[in-house]
């Protein structure tokens, strides 16, 4: 199962195109059914689920495959700087009630636009204050990914103890763990 290839919000909803590979080669078509969960990924929640949605009987074709599903969700917490709430999206696909393939991103509800040269998150105002982040600090200086993502936990809470509320990535592209931790820690990154 290829990754979640696109992803779309439209009020309360989160809907996510996906781009399905084949889990197998094969020259013949199967059908499957789809599972799209969202789950907290919040710890101390334990992945409760929070809505979810089946498509049965889809017609899975030798190559790439397009299918929509929308989950549902009632009231979501939005993620924000002071309270960076994250969820799972989670989709299986089972052949004869077997799960053959699965796949999985994480993600924020946040909404965010500029009106009259101010930035809001959430509807809330927020003053972009922040500082760059060297990204030639992080991985390839023999640091298991354990000890990288200790270091990056570190540098961001840091910025976020001094009232930054955004880093921007200049330069040079970071690597994607940095991207996760500053979500977790409630940063705004300007990648």
């Amino acid at each position: 199962l290829a990754p979640i290839d696109r992803e779309v919000v439209a009020g309360n909803k989160r809907c996510y195109t996906l781009r399905i590979a084949p889990y197998r080669t094969t020259e013949n078509s199967i059908k499957v059914d789809l599972l799209g969960k969202v789950v907290s990924a919040m710890k101390g929640e334990s992945g409760a689920p929070v809505g979810q949605a089946a498509e049965n009987g889809f017609l899975l074709k030798p190559g790439v495959n397009d299918t929509t599903i929308t989950v549902g969700l009632k009231e979501p917490k939005k993620w924000s700087i002071d309270a960076p709430y994250l969820y799972h999206f989670v989709l299986s696909l089972s052949e004869r009630g077997n799960i053959v393939s699965a796949a999985s991103a994480r993600f924020g509800f946040r909404e965010f636009h500029v009106r009259n040269s101010k930035f809001y998150l959430n509807g809330e105002e927020i003053y972009l204050f922040g500082e760059n982040i060297p990204s030639v600090t992080y991985g390839g200086h023999g640091l298991s990914t354990a000890e990288e993502e200790k270091k990056l936990e570190k540098y961001i809470l840091g910025c976020r103890n001094l009232g930054y509320v955004m880093l921007r990535n200049a330069h040079m592209p970071i690597m994607p763990k940095a991207l996760e931790v500053a979500d977790e820690c409630g940063m705004m990154m300007f990648n």
